[in-house]
């Protein structure tokens, strides 16, 4: 039984209804969705007192009805399966009658806009990573799940136009490739080969909560606030959530005095809130000190291209100076700091970039195979193993784009099958057809490249913010083989493989 069946009630839920004084749009719950980001395109051009207006219905759009439906359908869609601390699974919810969903749902709008919603502590599963390491990734109650989305989809169209250029992580329309391409093009326009390559460490859970909190109230001022301080707002639903987290991490440490930093990952709201603290500490304060130096950032992965080492300490120290109190880098300035044209290598990615007669150029690190292998043996032992199989090879395939003309196409290929075969698949595409996906993946790339020549140019038609706020470009399957961590990062939600869970 489908999603669309025992959401029959949201299905139905189709009138036309005129705006409100909460700030509700009419239409049906697609169309009412499509015209608040339409609405939020023309954000940067309205006037003061029309943008107060519409900071004061961001509230009631998140509890709406109809969007909360349509998170619904995104975090079952997107995986929402695994049990959260209150042993519910939406998948489970097929099994009840069709308004279970529409009751919840309702539940959620009141508390939302009463001020009564507590998300619950997120429990918390450990993910490990290559260098042995573990990542904690959050499993939230799917009641919690939607909330977060339904931010997200609210929020998301008002911030993302703001944020810095050459910000690739989180963001609609943009990938990893996208970033790569642009720090290549970057590097050979500018003769810029000296790379500083650095890593906030741990960035997510050390986000400072209370920067945050005002950064997230001063993007979005609520004039009406002030005549009723206590009235439920955005800024304090989304604290609720970094209490939450609060919550876990004092079980977890059996601690009352936990610092209020951090945020969980697992979740759709995490990946908005540490762009929208990073982009005001970091990106932004880098562009008032630095015009003709790039600050290439993805997530908590930043990339300075330079023209000497001196330039790579300096930029290395001016980025020390500018991350939030708390944070910090990971790695030393030997190691941040590569010089291609000397024939050194420096991992950025999930790539291994070198220099070339033509510039830097990119092959997949040798732990990437290992990755591949691994993943099609934790999936083996799935009963839909071979449904699986197809989809994260050719994931990995389509993922090589970027490397079409360094390496050996033909051995590669026959080195996939060679994993795949060892780990007792059968059902493998063909050579041709992995060749084939190949090619279109490299023409992608070869977009991907001119959109980053117009990007460094400052082109204002270079593509970015003229579509739907959430009509994003489809990442290659298998964005996880990047990730850090032996699983798929859905894992938190029981799904095999994450498709795109992009905010």
């Amino acid at each position: 039984m489908s999603l669309d069946t025992y959401l029959r009630p949201y299905r139905n839920y189709r009138r036309a209804v005129p705006p409100g004084p909460q700030g509700r749009l009419g239409g049906d719950r697609h169309e009412i969705l499509r015209r608040h980001e339409k609405e939020c395109k023309r954000y940067g051009r309205l006037p003061a007192d029309e943008r107060r207006s519409l900071h004061s219905k961001l509230l009631s759009r998140i509890a709406d009805t109809s969007l909360l439906g349509i998170a619904v359908e995104h975090v079952f869609e997107n995986g929402g399966g695994a049990p959260g601390p209150n042993g519910q699974r939406l998948a489970d919810l097929r099994t009840h009658r069709g308004n279970t969903v529409y009751r919840e749902i309702t539940r959620l709008k009141r508390g939302i806009l009463d001020g009564s919603y507590r998300p619950s502590p997120p429990r918390i599963r450990e993910i490990p990573k290559p260098n042995g390491q573990t990542r904690p990734i959050a499993i939230f109650n799917w009641q919690d799940l939607v909330v977060q989305r339904s931010i997200v989809q609210i929020v998301q169209p008002l911030v993302d136009p703001t944020l810095a250029r050459l910000n690739f992580g989180f963001r609609p329309r943009r990938d990893r490739n996208d970033a790569v391409a642009t720090a290549i093009e970057t590097a050979n326009r500018d003769e810029r080969f000296v790379w500083l390559a650095a890593d906030i460490q741990d960035a997510f859970g050390t986000v400072p909560h209370d920067d945050l909190i005002d950064l997230i109230d001063a993007r979005f001022p609520n004039t009406e606030l002030r005549n009723a301080p206590d009235a439920p707002n955005l800024p304090d639903l989304i604290a609720k959530f970094l209490e939450a987290h609060l919550r876990t991490m004092r079980g977890r440490n059996r601690s009352s005095d936990a610092p209020r930093r951090g945020i969980s990952q697992g979740g759709g709201l995490s990946p908005l809130l540490l762009n929208i603290l990073l982009d005001a500490t970091l990106d932004q304060a880098w562009l008032a000190r630095h015009q003709d130096l790039h600050l290439i950032r993805y997530a908590d992965d930043l990339l300075i291209p330079c023209r000497s080492r001196e330039e790579g300490l300096d930029a290395l120290h001016t980025l020390r100076e500018l991350l939030p109190g708390g944070m910090r880098l990971k790695g030393t300035p030997e190691n941040d700091i590569t010089d291609l044209r000397a024939g050194e290598t420096v991992e950025w990615l999930g790539w291994d970039v070198s220099m070339a007669n033509e510039g830097p150029v990119l092959r997949p690190p040798e732990w990437k195979w290992t990755r591949l292998e691994q993943q099609l043996r934790l999936e083996r032992e799935s009963g839909d193993f071979p449904l699986y199989v197809p989809d994260i090879v050719q994931g990995f395939v389509a993922h090589l784009g970027p490397c079409y003309e360094q390496v050996d196409r033909e051995a590669c290929v026959r080195r996939i099958r060679r994993i795949a075969n060892g780990v007792g698949a059968e059902e493998i595409p063909e050579v041709s057809e992995f060749l084939e996906l190949w090619g279109q993946s490299h023409r992608r790339f070869q977009d991907q490249r001119q959109l980053a020549r117009d990007r460094i140019h400052g082109d204002p038609d270079d593509g970015e913010g003229g579509g739907d706020g959430f009509a994003d470009r489809q990442p290659p399957r298998l964005d996880w083989l990047d990730e850090g961590s032996l699983e798929p990062s859905s894992i938190a939600c029981g799904c095999p493989f994450n498709p795109t869970d992009i905010p």
